[in-house]
C-alpha cells in the first residue's frame, strides 16, 4: 500500500512526501546510496539491500497532529491507521472512484457539446451559403 491517503497533516509535510506515490510516507525507508526517503511499499520491487528503515523521519512524523478526511478524527499520526476501520476506507476509496468516473462522464459530455457546436456552426455556414447561392441565381 502506498503512502497515507485521506490523512491531512496540520504540520508542513512537503518534505515528508514520497517521490514515487506523492503521499505522506507510510513506513519511511531511506536509500543508503542516495539518501532519499520513500514509502517501504513503493520500493518493495527494488533491491531491498539498498534501503533501511528511517527511524529519524518516523520519529519526527509520528508526533504530528493529523485529521482524517473521511470521518474528521484528529490525533497523532502514529495512531492514524489504527483508527481507520476497513468500512470507512472502502467507502472513501469508492467515493474517489465514483468522482473519477463522474469527471470522465462530464468530460465526455463536454466533448459532445463541443462537437455539436461545431456541427451547428457548419450547418449555419451551409444555410448562409445556400441562401447566397439562391440569391445569385435570381
Amino acid at each position: 500500500m502506498p503512502g497515507l491517503t485521506h490523512c491531512h497533516c496540520i504540520e508542513d509535510e512537503k518534505r515528508f512526501r514520497c517521490e514515487l506515490c506523492g503521499l505522506i510516507y507510510r513506513e519511511p525507508v531511506q536509500n543508503i546510496k542516495t539518501g532519499k526517503c520513500f514509502c517501504k511499499s513503493c520500493v518493495s520491487n527494488e533491491d531491498t539491500a539498498d534501503y533501511r528503515q528511517d527511524n529519524a523521519v518516523w520519529k519526527e512524523m509520528k508526533c504530528w497532529t493529523v485529521h482524517c478526511e473521511v470521518c474528521g478524527w484528529q490525533g497523532r499520526l502514529e495512531k492514524f491507521e489504527s483508527h481507520l476501520c476497513p468500512l470507512k476506507t472502502d467507502v472513501f476509496q469508492e467515493n474517489i472512484y465514483l468522482k473519477g468516473r463522474l469527471a470522465v462522464e462530464e468530460q465526455k459530455k463536454f466533448n459532445l457539446l463541443q462537437q455539436m457546436a461545431k456541427l451547428e456552426e457548419k450547418l449555419l455556414v451551409l444555410e448562409v451559403s445556400q441562401r447566397t447561392h439562391a440569391i445569385l441565381l435570381w
